[in-house]
Order: structure tokens, then C-alpha cells, then sequence
């Protein structure tokens, strides 16, 4: 007797058939809706892993002629991303947000500002945000504006973003879980303090361009510190940390 193995995962409770899609990557996630109509559906309202997007390849010639003036590609690309968190994603809860974007074109900025604000909403629990800068010097910098209420946040990354110490100090304090933090490139970062965090682990400050002629960075107290890196790109710093018991590995960049 033969047992039609599509007919048996259709008839599976639809609580489970969620669950097996909210381990799935996005693509094949996606994917998924082929094997029936209902599916269609499903894969959308139980979806719950990690997306990692990446922007067309668009070679530097092109967008140094066209910075004033987004390519179609990376347009189509931003109102994908727009309609996958703000339409198709309806579950309440996303793992990872990663995307990489262009930063040659101020007209993105609301639509990032929306992608932020989504997976904020979704208590996203690790945020990767990577704007690539191909034309140099750049023309532009993105502006983070961090909403307020997300406190499953675990892992930030952010990289090619103006974030002052001011909002890396409020991120700190509302996110309790977050144990990794990592700014690199900031052009306007010239210092912050942590005063106190229970689960900060690892914390990466590289490259930050900030108008200050002297880095400050003060961690009053972070019990469970491991890991410090800094990469002052020949900036003069002055780093302090205070109360740090299982600090293990601590770097030091002159130039990175």
C-alpha cells in the first residue's frame, strides 16, 4: 500500500505545519507555498525565523552616475522588502532581520526607518543592519532611530550608521537580554557609558568617525563582559572599564 506523503503533511494540524515552517529559512519558507493552496497562507501567518536580504549587485560606476537618482533594481528591492514585514509577515514574533542596503540614497531612509519599526514590533531578537558604502566620501548617512519596546532585542550590529552615544546609552537601557553589541563606521559616534548591563557579553566599537578629537568609552559595570574590541582607526581614546570580572579578550586596533 502506498501512502501519498504530500496528503499526510496536509492533513496535519495546522499548529504543527506552523511549526515547521517557523524553522525553515525564508526561502524555503516561501517555497513551501507550492505544495498546496492553504500553504499559500500558512507559510505567512507562522512564519518566524531569520531573514537575511541582500540587495541586487550594482557595480560602483553605476552608482556614483546615479547618486542622485536610485536604480530601478534597488527600488523593486526596497517595496519587497516593505511588503514582505509590513503585508506578508503576520506572525508576531521574528528571530533575525538582516539587510544589507546602499548608502548612496537619502530617499531610503523611510523605508528603513518602516523596516526598523516592523521588526521592532515583531520583538525581533537579532538585528543586523550593514548599509554599504560605495561611493566615497559618502554622500549620506543614515540617521538610527531606535523605537522604543523591544526588549527581546539579543544581538545589534550596525554598521554605516550615524548612532550617537546617547541612543546606544537608551538602547542599552531598554534592552535588558541584549548581550552583543557592535557599531562600525558610525560617523558622528563619539563616545557612551554603560553603566550597568547583566547580559552584555560582547561589545565591538570599530572605525567611528565622530567629531570629537578623543573616543570615550566608559562601561561602569558589565558583569558579564567577555569579550571588547576597539578599532579606533588612529583616533586617540580613552577607555574605561570598570567592573568586569569574566572579561577574557580584550582588542585593541590603532588602524582597522
Amino acid at each position: 500500500m502506498e501512502i501519498d506523503t504530500k496528503d499526510v503533511i496536509n492533513r496535519l494540524p495546522e499548529e504543527v505545519i506552523g511549526m515547521i515552517l517557523s524553522l525553515l529559512p525564508l526561502k524555503e519558507a516561501v517555497r513551501t507555498s507550492v505544495v498546496c493552496r492553504a500553504w499559500r497562507v500558512l507559510w505567512s501567518n507562522y512564519f518566524s525565523g531569520s531573514v537575511t536580504l541582500e540587495p541586487p549587485q550594482v557595480p560602483p560606476q553605476i552608482c556614483y552616475l546615479l547618486r542622485e537618482e536610485m536604480p530601478s533594481c534597488l527600488s523593486e528591492f526596497a517595496c519587497s522588502v516593505d511588503q514582505l514585514l509590513l503585508e506578508k509577515l503576520k506572525y508576531p514574533f521574528l528571530k533575525e532581520f538582516k539587510v544589507a542596503f546602499f548608502l548612496n540614497y537619502p530617499s531610503i531612509a523611510s523605508n528603513i526607518d518602516r523596516w526598523i519599526h516592523a521588526v521592532a514590533a515583531k520583538q525581533v531578537e537579532k538585528l543586523d543592519l550593514d548599509f554599504l558604502d560605495v561611493i566615497r566620501p559618502p554622500v549620506w548617512s543614515y540617521n538610527f532611530s531606535w523605537p522604543e519596546g523591544c526588549r527581546c532585542l539579543k544581538v545589534l550590529r550596525l554598521s554605516f550608521i550615524s548612532v550617537s552615544g546617547e541612543m546606544l546609552e537608551g538602547i542599552l537601557a531598554g534592552c535588558p537580554l541584549l548581550q552583543e553589541l557592535s557599531v562600525s563606521k558610525s560617523r558622528v559616534l563619539a563616545g557612551f557609558r554603560v553603566l550597568h548591563h547583566e547580559a552584555l557579553k560582547h561589545l565591538e566599537i570599530c572605525d567611528c568617525t565622530g567629531s570629537a578629537e578623543k573616543v570615550l568609552i566608559t562601561v561602569v559595570s558589565a558583569p558579564n563582559l567577555v569579550y571588547f574590541k576597539f578599532g579606533g582607526n588612529g583616533r586617540f581614546a580613552h577607555i574605561s572599564l570598570v567592573n568586569v570580572p569574566c572579561l577574557t579578550q580584550v582588542i585593541f586596533l590603532t588602524s582597522t
